[in-house]
């Protein structure tokens, strides 16, 4: 099977997986023909790929973190955000799901996997956050934080967009200034109230709250990219390689050189099934990942599978989503 994009060029085509919903509802069976209609139904909800069936391409689906997992934490989220909105808030909570079910995920270092294959809204902050928080978790591993760090860093993740869901007030704070008030309330840790405060600051100190660079913790300098890299991939529907080259742009003026190279370990930048160009002109398929070199995958060709640190004479000239 591999990645295609949603598009006539997939007519007739069977999918390789169920598609699910945010809810882990299943809104189509894997081996369903894919038409007209399928796939106006799944850009309604938000899709722009799906896993295709493709007898000449072996791929195993792995990742960080497994569909199920994914689903059952996001589950969690929205019930522990929808309390918040109720008026009851409860930090263990939170401190429970990142070291009970986030952080085994990611604990043994490889790097995190962004799923292609699920819808984004930009009002879905559960999914949003979840995957900023595995960012910022790897990224922060990669840095070398310590657990006491890394654990204020996820939940600061987690916590980030609250603001969004509480009702608006009279002096219409920002909600980047609501989450900080609540959390400044329940008597949270300082490095994670200003941490959620400041997290869309840059080093060029243009962010809402104007914050120097010199006055940014390691944890702010985290979470901003973090978030940024992610809102690049969901809101605007880049894939992995293109939030990284993005970024990149902006390294030393709005982000901290040392936070950006340890999210370019951190991330899978080339998902399995993703159909690439290699600069030998042959067109290949993503199957497996370098752990430790996230831009030098596994890829195969009609003919031949190549290790790209192996065969170093080769790389991805183009992808074909």
């Amino acid at each position: 099977m591999r990645l295609a994009k949603l598009d006539v060029n997939i007519l007739d085509k069977k999918l390789a997986t169920p598609i699910m919903l945010k809810n882990d509802t299943k809104l189509v069976s894997g081996g369903v023909q894919i038409t007209e209609k399928l796939i106006k139904r799944l850009k309604e909800y938000g899709f722009h790929a799906v896993y295709i069936e493709d007898p000449s391409v072996d791929v195993e689906l792995t990742g960080d973190m497994s569909e199920t997992v994914r689903s059952n934490i996001i589950g969690k989220l929205n019930e522990m955000y929808n309390r918040i909105c109720d008026g009851s808030f409860d930090e263990f909570a939170f401190s429970r799901l990142i070291r009970e079910d986030i952080f085994p995920e990611i604990s043994h270092s490889r790097p995190v996997s962004l799923s292609v294959c699920r819808p984004f809204m930009t009002d879905d902050i559960s999914l949003h956050s979840l995957n900023v928080c595995l960012l910022s978790m790897g990224t922060a591993i990669k840095v070398g934080l310590d657990m006491r760090k890394i654990e204020i860093l996820g939940k600061a993740a987690l916590f980030h967009d609250i603001g969004k869901l509480m009702e608006d007030d009279k002096r219409h704070a920002g909600h980047e200034q609501k989450a900080f008030e609540l959390l400044k309330d329940y008597g949270s840790s300082v490095l994670l109230y200003t941490a959620v405060r400041y997290h869309h600051e840059t080093l060029d100190g243009t962010g809402p709250y104007r914050l120097p660079a010199e006055k940014q913790t390691d944890i702010v300098r985290i979470l901003s990219i973090c978030n940024y890299f992610e809102r690049l991939f969901s809101v605007h529907g880049m894939l992995p390689h293109q939030c990284f080259e993005e970024i990149n742009s902006l390294v030393d003026e709005k982000f901290d050189r040392y936070a950006f190279e340890a999210l370019a370990k951190s991330v899978w930048f080339y998902p399995v099934g993703l159909p690439v160009r290699l600069n030998n002109d042959e067109m290949a398929v993503v199957v497996g990942q370098n752990d430790l070199f996230p831009f030098r995958p596994i890829v195969q060709t009609e003919n031949a599978r190549y290790n790209l640190m192996k065969d170093l004479s080769l790389n991805i000239a183009q992808v074909l989503l």
